[in-house]
């Protein structure tokens, strides 16, 4: 079979690849002191990286695919989070946007990316990218595993085809049964019989003398 995955499965192993970047990223941006949108931004989110996901996913993917994939939509969800509930405790978010005094008039979602850029953040924003090539080294296994049953189960149903194939077109060339081949040995020998007494006449004790021509 083709390495083009078909619609079904790609739909499905980019909603996996989908719901685990968004837990991760979930996960990241509450433990960092992040609030939570109500479920229609969770839900738009999930499907824009659903569709982002299937697209990538046409064919096998690769160990960088599934890092880009899951790494990148880890930090599209924390971004949007960010911008769109924002964070309960400034410390905590570290991403907390500076008053008139400060004289800084970025959104707060740039502040909060700047900042895990630098200081101790960064060592946080390393974690997460180390979390999401360890998530992704798993499901490059899964992804060889299904690439790997696709395939025996693409191999079973060739076999079965040409099985059936062979069964139904073996009629046409079957070879003969037993008695079959008997009573067809038996002709032939009586038609050489009979060949013999028309040729040279009977050579047995018994029958009618031969007439002299």
């Amino acid at each position: 079979m083709t390495r083009t995955a078909t619609a079904d499965l790609r739909w499905l192993r980019a909603l996996l690849v989908t719901l685990v970047a968004t837990t991760l990223g979930v996960a990241a941006h509450s433990l960092a002191g992040g609030l939570l949108p109500g479920p229609a931004v969770l839900v738009v989110l999930g499907c824009a990286l659903l569709v982002v996901a299937a697209a990538c996913l046409g064919t096998p993917a690769s160990y960088g695919m599934l890092v880009a994939l899951v790494g990148g939509g880890q930090l599209l969800v924390h971004l949007v989070l960010t911008a769109s509930a924002g964070h309960g405790d400034p410390v905590a978010g570290h991403g907390a946007p500076l008053t008139a005094t400060g004289a800084s008039a970025a959104p707060h979602w740039v502040e909060h990316l700047r900042a895990d850029q630098t200081g101790p953040h960064l060592a946080m924003a390393i974690a997460h990218l180390a979390a999401a090539a360890g998530v992704a080294a798993w499901l490059l296994r899964g992804e060889r595993a299904l690439w790997t049953l696709v395939a025996l189960l693409g191999a079973c149903a060739a076999s079965v085809v040409a099985a059936l194939g062979g069964r139904v077109a073996a009629p046409r060339t079957r070879r003969p049964s037993r008695p079959e081949a008997r009573l067809a040995a038996v002709a032939r020998h009586d038609v050489r019989r009979l060949r013999d007494l028309v040729a040279h006449g009977s050579s047995g004790r018994r029958g009618p003398p031969v007439l002299p021509a």
